[in-house]
Parts: C-alpha cells; structure tokens; sequence
C-alpha cells in the first residue's frame, strides 16, 4: 500500500494516498448513480476523478479539455448531466455561474438535480474518433472495461515490476487503456506533456527505467529515425502501436529496431466500440505475420462477412471484419434516452473494416469500407491509393468529392514528382479525376488521426 505507483512532475502517490482522494471525491457527487461530464487533462487531477468516477456508482462521459464551446452546448442539451467537472483553468463557459465545489483542481457544476434513467450495466461513454463524420458516443460497461484490461495484460505480460509513461490523450480510448491496464497491475505510471519529439520524454525514459512504450504510427515514423541505442533504454520490455495503420517501411524498421535491442514489438488493432483492444500481432511470435492481425484478444473472435452477410473461412477471401467478445459494447448514445437502452448486438460488431483472410488464421485489414468509392463506374480502394502515394510523399490523404479524388499533401512533404501521372497510371484513371491540394497542415483529430470529415467539408482545388 506504501509503494509509489503513480507520478506526476514532483508529486507521486501511493494506493492508500489515492484511495483517500476518491472517497473526497465522491461525497462531492451527492446524487444516486449520477450522469457525469468530465473533462480530461494529462494531469494527475483527472486521474483521481478518472479512478473516483469509475470505481463509484457514477455513469460518466470523458470528453475533451478542447471541446469546442457550440458542441458542448448541444451536448449538454441532449443529454442534461447531473455534473459537470471542469479543470479551473479551462477556458469552457458554464451558464450555472456558481460551482459546488472546487476540488483536485477541478470546478463541479450541478446541471440537472433530477435522477436520470440509465442502464444498471452503464459505466463510461466516450466519443467515436470522429474521423469521418460528428461523434456518436460508446457505451461501455465496467465489465467491458475489466475484461478488456485483463485480456491487454495478458498478452503484453504487463505486471508491477513495469514503467510507463502516460502521453497520450485521456480522453482517448488507447490513452486510458494504457492507464486501465498498468493501474491494474500496479505499475509505475508517470504522466507526461513532453512529446515523443522532445528530447525531455526520452530522458525522462531513461531515469525511470521505461519498461513499455506505446504509440500512434505518427509517433513511431519519427522513431524510425532514431538510434534506439543512444537512447540507452537497458529495460524496454515492449513498444507497441495502435490508433491507425502503420506503414510497412516503419514497421519493418521497428522490427529490425526491436531485433538488435532486444525488445518485443505489437501491432495492434482496436476500436473504442471494443474498449478497445480486439487483435494483435507479436514480432516474438514466428508463426505471426506482424503486419497482419494475427490473434484476437482472449475470448474473442474475429469473423469475416461477404455482403449477404455469410461468413467466409477461405484463404484469400475479403470481406466486412466482425468482431465477438465481451469486451464489445453495449450501444452507441446519441441522446439522453439512449442510455437507458439494453444491449443488442450479442456482443458483436462490425468493424467496418475490410479484411482479407491469410493463412493461419490471420486477418490483413485493406481499408474501411467506408474508403471503397466508385468513379466512372470502377471500384476504387482510397486506403491502397494512399498507400501508393507515401512512396512518393510522407504525409497524404485522399477524399473523393463529386466524384473526383482530393489528394491533399502538405506543403513541406511536396515531391517534385507529378502525382497526378502516377496515382492516374496506377489506377487506370484519367489525371483529370485528381486534385492535388496543398495544406500548411494537414487537420487532424484530438485522437492524432487524420480527420477526413473536415477534408470532406473543404472546398478547396488546385
């Protein structure tokens, strides 16, 4: 009880100190199984209202510090919380002006006093990554949330002798599986600002002994030009990615990386919708191909549906990605009166990716089938259209609109190269079907992912 799990800047905490925060915390939340807001930060603040909230009769949305105002507004209407928590120093208006208490930091606000229908098996919501249209939110249970930290640990082989460094965002399902699966097992979790690209994180890695370390493909594209050596990290254990496709170039190197330093590697696969880890694949493991989903987590299955919806076992078979488990959500809410709703999808969801079977029981994943578009009548594949493009330029996306394909590039990854020529060659399209469109930056979600619903909205042409 007197070991050290939890660090932040200066401060470091014990399970006894945490315990006592909690229950602080909790009699600020006077209502029965209230409704809560709260909004994240990488601070050690939120994790004590994150633990409070999750081990008390609470139901709770993790939402973004950056939430834009109008949005929350409509939040708040559709689903009137009983509480909002709010970092003081956030710049979110609340019309209540007075707070009920300011605690750890944090202003809670009394929204709706009246007790909320909700369903006896709710815990957490939080928000769909928004890449490709408005968020809806998933349901999660606490047993989702437990068995799927279980089912991460257990093939990571996460224990207490592990250090970890918390860097990405909170309210984000990776960056809070990361904590879920480290605080289960009493590792030592440091909370951090640095970005991978400061040299602050890697000496910071280096002092604390890190033991795991875990990525988005962005984090691990600027990893591939580093000598891991220099670093002298003597007791990495794992790194692992998730949170998107990485590319093959960067996988292979982290492989070779991973080889010569005597570290595993995951490549991982997941979905908020699964809270959210649903596949992996190990480098350790010979018989698995790293870059295709080689198992599923313990307890689930990963089915693969044609159309008609009939399952197909064939080697070389493509199709829709289903996953099975009891890690799977309740539902998607919307509004208030979805939280009261019961569970119907049996525990299994489309992925809404598209994945080819291989040998072995393996799973390629070749692009969501929302990136399937027809031009002219040919069935064009904007994953693999990406994929050709990156040979050319580091950072591309492609939208189609009006049934043309937006390449958008930003400007400092710019070839001299004619794209238009290439990506029309490879796709036997005219050159006049693309247009090449240049950003300072190209947007991206509070997740890192790169956000497509706002590409699509851009009227911009070369």
């Amino acid at each position: 009880m007197n070991r050290k799990i939890l660090f932040f800047k200066n401060k470091s905490f014990n399970i006894s100190e945490i315990n006592l925060k909690k229950k602080k915390i909790i009699k600020c939340l006077p209502i029965k199984r209230p409704l809560v807001f709260i909004f994240s930060e990488s601070n050690i603040n939120f994790l004590f209202f994150y633990i409070s909230l999750l081990e008390s009769d609470a139901v709770f949305f993790v939402l973004d510090n950056n939430t834009n105002q109008e949005n929350l507004n409509k939040l708040i209407i559709k689903f009137n919380p009983n509480y909002l928590v709010i970092p003081q120093n956030s710049k979110i208006k609340i019309n209540n002006n007075s707070s009920l208490k300011i605690i750890n930091g944090y202003k809670i606000y009394l929204n709706n006093p009246q007790n909320i229908k909700l369903n006896k098996n709710l815990k957490l919501l939080l928000s769909t990554s928004g890449t490709t249209g408005p968020s809806k939110f998933v349901m999660l249970s606490k047993q989702n949330i437990e068995i799927n930290t279980k089912q991460i640990c257990k093939y990571l082989k996460i224990d207490h002798h592990d250090n970890v460094i918390l860097n990405l965002p909170l309210h984000y399902s990776y960056g809070l599986s990361i904590f879920n699966t480290h605080f289960y097992k009493k590792s030592k979790i440091y909370l951090s600002n640095y970005s991978v690209l400061d040299k602050n994180f890697w000496k910071l890695s280096k002092k604390i002994g890190l033991s795991c370390f875990y990525g988005v493909p962005q984090n691990f594209d600027f990893i591939k030009r580093v000598n891991l050596s220099s670093l002298k990290l003597k007791k990495i254990k794992f790194m692992a990615v998730a949170g998107g496709k990485i590319s093959t170039t960067t996988l292979r190197d982290m492989c070779n990386k991973a080889k010569k330093n005597s570290f595993n590697f995951f490549n991982m696969y997941g979905q908020t919708e699964a809270s959210p880890r649903i596949g992996y694949s190990s480098f350790f493991d010979k018989k698995q191909n790293i870059e295709f989903i080689s198992k599923a987590v313990e307890g689930g299955k990963l089915i693969v549906k044609n159309e008609k919806g009939r399952i197909l076992k064939k080697v070389g078979s493509q199709g829709f990605l289903y996953y099975h488990g009891k890690n799977v959500m309740i539902g998607y809410a919307e509004t208030q009166k979805d939280l009261f709703k019961n569970r119907k999808n049996n525990f299994l969801i489309n992925t809404n990716d598209i994945a080819k079977i291989k040998k072995n029981n393996q799973y390629e994943v070749i692009g969501r089938s929302d990136k399937f578009i027809k031009i002219n009548s040919k069935k064009i594949n904007l994953n693999e259209v990406e994929i050709f493009l990156k040979k050319y330029v580091d950072i591309v996306a492609c939208v189609e609109n009006s049934n043309k394909i937006n390449i958008f590039l930003e400007k400092k990854t710019i070839s001299n190269i004619n794209l238009k020529k290439k990506i029309a060659d490879y796709t036997n399209l005219n050159q006049n079907t693309f247009n090449v469109i240049k950003l300072k930056k190209i947007p991206r979600t509070s997740n890192h992912k790169i956000n497509y619903f706002k590409l699509k909205s851009l009227n911009t042409f070369s």
